[in-house]
């Protein structure tokens, strides 16, 4: 029901699951796309569950973002399909960041959902415990047969395949990864928040060790000081150039320890100072987040191929 009064002409459908327009359209994707099998078709979007006790932070709800993959194939290649998602799925986890002792793949053996011929789950060690996070599925023709069933009789091929090659037809096995957004983002932050003891200081740090991709800014940029001008004004250019290619915050304080900490609890991976060297020599300093180490950079260097700093870390031979 919605609204502020329990009618029957209030009654509100939501959908459980985002594929089922994909399994409908199936046919016109092909036709349209002209492409052949095997064929991936994916879709992200709002799914809702009537959870009776929505709980551990954003890991159940009752409104979601859901992501899945209807992996479409020729039935005698569905399983080795199965296998080739199950590891992708896994190795992309491990691959933006979360850590290899906190993942692990739980292979069911018995209570298959109807549709499932195989199934995998891709857990988490989350608090609470381990929990899934992608489940993988083979779930045979079962969606487009039952789509195909209550179609009139002239329909009745809809969800066929023929193999323009061969002219074999036969309706397509599908394999489906299938993954809570919000779970995968509660894992990730997870994995990354750190409190750390800092040598010589008394407060711990606070630092979320994300993945580069993932970070809100992937750079920051600050003058030492406000004084002389020519300090901002050398930092402010730095950043105008820098924002244009990739997230890049422009802060001001008269502690440059301030700002090293605000970043570091948002996951920026590379604070750039502006100080008065680089005013005679054109370079800058560039603290590593996880590690805080810092370098002398030139600004050309810097500027040039930043996107390159972020994929090969200059501070792995520092």
């Amino acid at each position: 029901m919605y609204g502020p009064v329990e009618k029957e002409e209030n009654t509100a459908y939501l959908r459980p699951e985002t594929a089922q327009g994909i399994f409908i359209n199936f046919n016109n994707v092909i036709t349209t796309s002209r492409k052949r099998l095997p064929l991936g078709i994916g879709q992200i979007g709002k799914a809702f569950r009537n959870e009776i006790s929505p709980r551990d932070f954003i890991f159940r709800t009752r409104e979601f973002e859901q992501m899945e993959l209807e992996y479409f194939c020729h039935p005698s290649t569905s399983s080795d399909y199965f296998k080739y998602w199950v590891n992708f799925c896994y190795e992309w986890l491990l691959k933006i960041g979360l850590r290899k002792e906190n993942v692990r793949i739980y292979t069911k053996t018995q209570d298959l959902a109807h549709y499932s011929k195989e199934t995998s789950d891709i857990e988490y060690l989350f608090p609470f415990g381990w929990s899934e996070i992608w489940g993988i599925a083979n779930r045979t023709d079962y969606d487009l047969q039952a789509h195909a069933q209550p179609s009139k009789k002239k329909d009745r091929h809809t969800f066929e395949y023929v193999d323009p090659q061969t002219n074999e037809r036969y309706v397509p096995h599908v394999v489906e990864p299938s993954a809570g957004v919000d779970r995968v983002l509660f894992s990730l932050l997870y994995d990354a928040y750190n409190v750390e003891d800092v040598p010589g200081e008394e407060e711990k740090r606070v630092v979320l060790k994300i993945h580069p991709d993932l970070a809100p800014y992937k750079f920051a940029v600050f003058p030492l000081q406000k004084k002389p001008a020519e300090l901002m004004q050398k930092a402010e250019d730095i950043y105008n150039k820098l924002s244009t290619v990739v997230a890049t915050d422009y802060d001001v304080s008269p502690s440059i320890g301030v700002l090293y900490r605000r970043h570091d609890e948002i996951g920026t991976p590379y604070c750039i100072t502006v100080d008065h060297q680089t005013l005679k020599d054109n370079t800058v300093t560039i603290r590593d987040r996880d590690t805080m180490k810092q370098i002398r950079l030139s600004c050309d260097e810097l500027l040039n191929n930043p996107q390159h700093l972020l994929k090969n870390s200059p501070f792995q031979s520092a």
